[in-house]
């Protein structure tokens, strides 16, 4: 198998509602010859929505083991059978590339990315960030991981821009290599039966209202770093593949 690995998250249900998608990462990275994990733990976390900053830590974890590329997709991404190789992209100089989304922003949703000491840093530097609070001005999706890397990829010279049909969450006529049904234009065009709504969102109501218990219980997480590297712990150890022995997250 070639040295790339394909990375997804669909935890706290989202791999019900997903799966259609996650069947497609599958198929994609098989008919590529390329290493494919999708992360489905944890079911529950008190971070809910900010659960995805998993995305950067395991990314992370995917450059440290060893990796050429990596390329990291949103579980409510459709990769289709015309999708070519990631390595089609390389350009001399460029190391992280994704599309901007229907927000003219840089959208996190898809990350391609080809491994070197550049690209460890910028992520290091963004999972760094993650209690960091930003100005109003930088916020534009509110939560999550996304704010901070279109403030990461600002004038930075690794980054390089794609076309968005790497990453299409706006346009219903494209003919896209990635279909992104995120929060936006594409979401109501995504299909699921209805007993995976029901098991989808009969789960979600009790998630809800057990992270309130919870809060009340135990106190709200006063440090998502902290709460991320200790459920990295368990993920690594379901996916040694993601595990480097030399590396420890600080």
């Amino acid at each position: 198998m070639k040295n790339v690995l394909i990375l997804s998250l669909a935890n706290q249900g989202y791999d019900i509602l997903y799966k259609r998608n996650i069947d497609s990462h599958k198929r994609y990275a098989k008919s590529k010859g390329y290493h494919y994990i999708c992360v489905t733990d944890p079911i529950y976390s008190q971070l809910a929505h900010e659960i995805a900053w998993m995305k950067i830590y395991m990314i992370e974890k995917a450059l440290e083991a060893g990796y050429d590329w990596v390329m990291f997709v949103d579980a409510d991404c459709e990769i289709k059978s015309a999708t070519p190789e990631i390595e089609c992209l390389d350009i001399k100089g460029k190391y992280v590339y994704m599309a901007k989304g229907y927000s003219g922003k840089f959208n996190s949703g898809v990350m391609i990315i080809k491994n070197s000491t550049k690209t460890k840093c910028f992520f290091r530097n963004i999972r760094r960030s993650i209690d960091s609070e930003l100005l109003e001005c930088e916020k534009h999706v509110g939560w999550g991981e996304n704010d901070h890397v279109i403030l990461a990829c600002q004038d930075d010279p690794i980054v390089q821009l794609v076309d968005t049909h790497w990453n299409n969450n706006q346009d219903t006529k494209l003919e896209s290599y990635i279909m992104h049904y995120s929060a936006g234009p594409l979401r109501s065009f995504y299909r699921v039966t209805a007993w995976t709504k029901v098991k989808f969102y009969s789960l979600n109501t009790f998630l809800k209202l057990f992270r309130k218990l919870d809060v009340v219980v135990r106190g709200s997480v006063t440090s998502k770093h902290g709460k991320i590297k200790n459920i990295m712990h368990s993920v690594c150890k379901k996916h040694p593949e993601l595990e480097s022995i030399s590396y420890c997250l600080i």
